[in-house]
């Protein structure tokens, strides 16, 4: 795994050169993906076509692999994961398993697409077309199976198991606050784990997710991009 800590620069050339292998295929999804929000926020406001296809730059992804210390003992969830560049960029870069969900078809397409031209399987990083607002409790449900399994897959590897899985969001603030409700669910689904990370870049994540007895619930903000949320059992 890289140095984290000392090899941002080399981090975040690595993930620019990651999506300059798949640029034409992501430019023409951004554009068909913006197009296709727009229309359908035109004729039905109300559906869950919230937060057009937002890319994540190389040197953001970095500074978010360097302050979570992101490896093989981390499983990282992208919510609206579009062209799921974030995910590989961790498989890739930092051996961390993901996994990934958007109610589009062109991105979960691409996202595959991409896996498979990078040569990471699916026990690596998986990808699903769900429909983050029509039916929470099925996509809670899965969420946690997918997760489990992907920790199951790690322990094999890691003998200290899976230490934290980090959720990440880059959606507009009128998804964000649409999945608040969820978050919480899955922060509190995900309690055996030793901690559990939201991570939101740009915007804000209006309120606070998880906590209970036992546990301490940590927020910061760095460098006014990124949000972290921790949820971290008290020992």
């Amino acid at each position: 795994m890289h140095d984290l800590e000392t090899r941002p620069c080399s981090l975040a050339a690595q993930i620019e050169a990651l999506v300059a292998r798949h640029v034409k295929e992501t430019e023409a999804l951004e554009d068909s993906h913006l197009d296709s929000c727009i229309d359908e926020a035109a004729i039905q406001v109300q559906r869950h076509t919230l937060s057009p296809f937002l890319p994540t730059a190389a040197e953001d992804l970095a500074s978010i692999f360097n302050i979570l210390r992101l490896g093989p003992r981390h499983i990282m969830v992208d919510l609206g994961c579009g062209d799921g560049r974030p995910l590989i960029a961790a498989a890739l870069l930092c051996k961390c398993r993901g996994v990934g969900v958007d109610i589009s078809q062109q991105c979960i397409a691409l996202a595959k697409s991409i896996v498979s031209q990078e040569g990471l399987s699916d026990r690596m990083v998986a990808f699903f077309r769900w429909d983050l607002l029509s039916d929470q409790e099925a996509v809670l449900n899965r969420l946690v199976e997918a997760v489990e399994a992907k920790a199951q897959e790690a322990a094999i590897e890691c003998k200290d198991g899976v230490e934290a899985v980090v959720v990440f969001l880059y959606v507009y603030p009128t998804l964000l606050a649409r999945l608040v409700c969820l978050l919480d669910r899955l922060v509190r689904a995900w309690r055996d784990f030793r901690r559990v990370e939201v991570v939101t870049l740009t915007y804000h994540l209006e309120a606070p997710v998880g906590g209970g007895e036992g546990e301490g619930v940590l927020y910061r903000e760095c460098g006014g991009r990124v949000e972290i949320h921790t949820l971290e059992k008290k020992t």
